[in-house]
């Protein structure tokens, strides 16, 4: 909860928002606070939990959460919101994270996604070499115009006089503090590098970095974690890690993807708490000379091809055994194939003949 003097006009609870509320208890004049506004003791006394009945939280009114990220008009990061983006080795999740540091600092825009108003950005890198992370953002500043004054503050492991210590520890936390009181935006690349990488196989070694991440929000801190894709495109390790994201944008490289385009991917919304419509519309985006250049994205490409090439294999009466064989005579990229192949089993939209192989109805 925020303090009682945060809100304009008389002194209000900061349980209920109401004036003059005895049940909750206003902390004394000159009394201390702790961080979410309720009144620090030193005391051995049991922490109390808060609870609203309907009524209290009717009447009560949290603090407006400042928009930091916005596309289509619509904001898609706020304030205290934890978003995730993941992608396999190589699409450019690195460098688009990079990219969403710079114009959230400088108030900037890329990919259709824009930054209203500058917010204080603070990247950590537990991966990259000092001069890689120097040189990528050489030149997306450059590129993407951002004045070197923009509030952005980089941590990475590589600059360090030792190593830095996970930021699902204590040590960690107590390091990283000072860095993360001073910011509003926090990237962490990447969630392999900076949490016990145990915690992607473990539920319960993910708690501790869950427990931090949600006390980063009830501060009103944003945070973007970068993370790896596994062989069958989803988000690597269990889903746990996802219940209390916000947000989560995977990218993926599209079906006519060649080398030596560099990063050059197709990014789609798996999640997306209270957001619908264009804001969430997936997009193709391409790091060029120019900066990033972007193009809409149809959903449904892959699964209608693949869904074309089985019509036509049994049509000639040559319908595919296996999802290899379909998604190869249907030219498609293998991740995606199987994505869209696992889609058309699910709903029942293929079926096996009785002929063998198999067929779309």
């Amino acid at each position: 909860m925020m303090p009682a003097d945060a809100y304009e006009g008389a002194e209000l609870c900061d349980v209920c928002g109401r004036e003059s509320c005895e049940g909750h208890g206003i902390p004394a004049e000159g009394a201390s606070i702790d961080a979410f506004g309720r009144p620090a003791s030193d005391s051995a006394e049991p922490r109390r939990l808060i609870g609203f009945s309907l009524a209290d939280l009717s009447a009560h009114r949290f603090p407006p959460r400042r928009t930091l990220l916005t596309r289509a008009d619509t904001p898609i990061l706020r304030a205290g919101q934890l978003m995730q983006i993941f992608g396999e080795r190589g699409t450019g999740k690195t460098l688009f994270a990079q990219s969403l540091a710079l114009v959230a600092a400088g108030a900037g825009h890329v990919c259709g996604i824009t930054a209203p108003t500058p917010c204080r950005v603070l990247n950590v890198d537990g991966e990259m070499a000092s001069e890689d992370i120097k040189d990528r953002f050489d030149l997306l500043t450059e590129r993407l115009g951002v004045p070197l004054s923009a509030p952005l503050t980089l941590v990475a492991a590589d600059w360090q006089t030792a190593y830095l210590p996970r930021l699902d520890t204590q040590v960690g936390q107590d390091l990283i503090e000072p860095f993360i009181e001073a910011h509003d935006l926090i990237i962490l690349d990447n969630r392999s590098c900076l949490f016990d990488p145990e915690g992607e196989k473990d539920p319960t070694a993910w708690q501790p970095a869950q427990d931090w991440l949600l006390s980063l929000r009830r501060r009103g801190k944003a945070v973007i974690l970068v993370h790896h894709a596994n062989r069958q495109g989803g988000a690597r390790g269990h889903s746990k890690t996802e219940d209390v994201l916000d947000v989560v944008l995977k990218l993926a490289r599209p079906d006519d993807y060649v080398a030596d385009q560099g990063a050059r991917f197709t990014a789609s919304f798996d999640k997306a708490r209270g957001v619908h419509g264009a804001a969430v519309a997936p997009f193709t985006a391409h790091l060029t000379l120019d900066g990033w250049q972007t193009t809409s994205t149809d959903s449904t490409s892959t699964r209608a091809r693949l869904c074309e090439y089985l019509r036509l294999a049994d049509g000639a009466g040559d319908r595919p055994k296996s999802a290899t064989r379909a998604i190869q005579g249907a030219g498609l990229n293998k991740q995606k194939g199987l994505a869209a192949w696992a889609d058309l089993k699910r709903d029942g939209t293929l079926q096996t003949h009785p002929d063998g192989g198999f067929y779309v109805r």
